[in-house]
Parts: structure tokens; C-alpha cells; sequence
């Protein structure tokens, strides 16, 4: 391949990526396809490394359909190209000891090429062409694909700081529980749920008594403290699928679905029960309590009124609790 042909399938791979947008499945489809079609070969694959395993992100040719395919990490090209960060070429996959070949008889490779997908000095993947005749591919097949994935290190790149942007846009510093946005989208979500299956849907509104007294006597670090033990002590409360999330202050809530009324009940004294123990803070013994409001509804309702209702009851408890 010369490198006029060469620059042009950069050059192509790059603008259809633009014009599709940088989402990394699309940008891995696209080069896949890219791949493929510049270096004559039947197939290409993103692999991506998940613990001992490589899995199949994004498949074109023969290896279309097979995504979710996953090989050993230790005996296949695909993860020796991982732990090595190494461009590799296999003439022959009947007979080089380095290939599954289990595996290459599934996709139908005879020979291929691996390069290694690199996203902030760790080799994450691997992009892999493949074809079903042996020793098709030359030093300039591996050159192309090489650059070819570099468009793909790039979007897993952004991808993974998206992610973590939107994991901190969403999460309480503090205590790593939800945000009030993320709370409430997740509030809206179970009351969709509840509206079509008519399972209840209860919203547990807490706020803390006695929390102004701890930070005033032992500092805000005390403070920061017990807030962060409450959100654990929360947690442990609930079940699979429930979310806690910080409010904001010493406010707290909890969306649960169907809970039988008894249940809710039961459930508001452990919250109750958890949060009054006693917390450990550099040799003393904080305390403090809660008052709980509790909201139900069976869905068909209004994400914002279900929390209103519940930040009401809380403040009735806290009144009766205080006369």
C-alpha cells in the first residue's frame, strides 16, 4: 500500500467519525469497517481487555454478530498484544503457538495482525484484522492500523473522561452517595416503573437532630465525619437497586420500591436505629438522631411532590419529637 492510499483511509476513517459523532461505539464501528476494507481482509475486531478476558466490542466481516465473544487474556494473540504493548502478525494460525485456535476457527482466520489500543500509557485493547487466507498482510497493513486505532485510544480516552465527569456532576464529594439531580432522575424512574407495575414507591426523607451541636463543640471535621459514617450506616439499609442520596447539609433520602407497608415501617426504625448508634470520632463518642418523613406512592405521580410530601413528614416528626 502506498501512502497516498494510506493517508486517504486516515483521512476517510476521520471524516465519517466527525460526521457520526464521537461516541466510542460508533468510532469503533467505523474503524472496524475501515480496516477491513484497506487491508483486504475479511474481518476486523476491537477487542477490549476485562480482567483475565478480551472481549469483542465491535466487530465488521466475518466477525459482525459476534460481539460479546470473550477469549482468555493468556493464550491468545489478542492478549499477548496486551501484555506486551506490542504490534504482532501471525502468517499462519493453524500453527503458531501464540493464537487460540478455537477461537480463530470460530471467525474464520487463517492469518492477522494486532495492535495494541493505548489510552493514557495502558494498553486497553486491541484493534485486529484478520483474514481467511494465510500470510496476507505486510509492515504497511500494520503501519495503517496502527494509526487507524489511534482513533479509537482517542475515543475511549474521552469516553472514560466523560464518565467521570458525569460520575462527579452526579455524586456527593463528601459522602460518594447520589446528588439531589441524581436522586431525582432515579425518583422519576422508579415512579415509571411503579406507574406500570403498580409497585409502591416509598421516599424516606432524613434529616439529622443534633448534627449543629457536634460541628459547633468538635469542629467541622467531626462534622464532615459523621456525615460520612451516616451515609454508610444508610446504605447498609437498603437493598439492591434502592438509592440513598445527600440532599444537601445533614439531609438525606432514600427511594425504595415496592416495600409492603409493613416493610416501610420496619424500615424506618432501622434507619433509626443505624443512625442513633454511636459514632467514633478521635476517642469520643458522637451522637446524634434523625427525624424521618415518609412518602408512598404507587407511581402514578410527580417526582418533586412524592419529595415534598415526605420533607413534610419529616418536619412533622421533628415537631412532635421536640414538643
Amino acid at each position: 500500500m502506498d501512502e497516498v492510499t494510506r493517508m486517504r483511509a486516515i483521512i476517510n476513517a476521520q471524516n465519517e467519525i466527525i460526521e457520526a459523532g464521537s461516541s466510542l461505539p460508533e468510532v469503533m464501528r467505523i474503524v472496524t469497517i475501515q480496516a477491513m476494507l484497506v487491508t483486504n481482509s475479511t474481518g476486523a475486531v476491537v477487542e477490549l481487555a476485562e480482567g483475565d478476558e478480551m472481549v469483542y466490542a465491535s466487530g465488521a466481516g466475518t466477525v459482525a454478530g459476534k460481539e460479546g465473544l470473550r477469549l482468555h487474556l493468556h493464550g491468545s494473540l489478542s492478549g499477548l498484544c496486551v501484555t506486551t504493548g506490542d504490534t504482532l502478525t501471525c502468517t499462519e494460525t493453524e500453527t503458531d503457538p501464540r493464537v487460540d485456535k478455537v477461537a480463530c476457527r470460530k471467525v474464520g482466520a487463517r492469518s492477522m495482525v494486532v495492535v495494541p489500543l493505548i489510552c493514557r500509557g495502558a494498553t486497553v485493547g486491541v484493534l485486529k484484522v484478520l483474514s481467511d487466507q494465510p500470510a496476507q498482510f505486510s509492515e504497511e497493513d500494520a503501519s495503517l492500523l496502527k494509526s487507524l486505532g489511534n482513533f479509537i485510544a482517542a475515543a475511549i480516552s474521552q469516553a472514560s473522561t466523560f464518565e467521570a465527569t458525569q460520575r462527579q456532576a452526579l455524586t456527593d464529594s463528601l459522602t460518594g452517595l447520589q446528588n439531589r439531580t441524581d436522586f431525582m432522575d432515579q425518583l422519576r424512574g422508579a415512579l415509571a416503573r411503579g406507574s406500570r407495575s403498580g409497585a409502591v414507591i416509598c421516599v424516606a426523607y432524613i434529616d439529622l437532630d443534633g448534627f449543629k451541636p457536634v460541628n459547633d463543640t468538635y469542629g467541622h471535621k467531626a462534622g464532615d465525619h459523621v456525615l460520612q459514617v451516616v451515609a454508610d450506616r444508610l446504605m447498609s439499609t437498603t437493598r439492591e437497586g434502592e438509592h440513598v442520596a445527600r440532599l444537601g447539609g445533614d439531609e438525606f433520602a432514600i427511594v425504595t420500591e415496592d416495600r409492603s407497608a409493613k416493610e416501610v415501617d420496619s424500615f424506618r426504625d432501622r434507619i433509626a436505629n443505624e443512625i442513633a448508634a454511636p459514632i467514633s470520632f478521635q476517642g469520643e463518642q458522637l451522637h446524634v438522631t434523625a427525624s424521618i418523613g415518609i412518602a408512598t406512592t404507587r407511581g402514578k405521580d410527580v417526582a418533586e411532590s412524592v419529595l415534598a410530601r415526605a420533607d413534610a413528614a419529616m418536619y412533622a416528626s421533628k415537631r412532635q419529637r421536640s414538643a
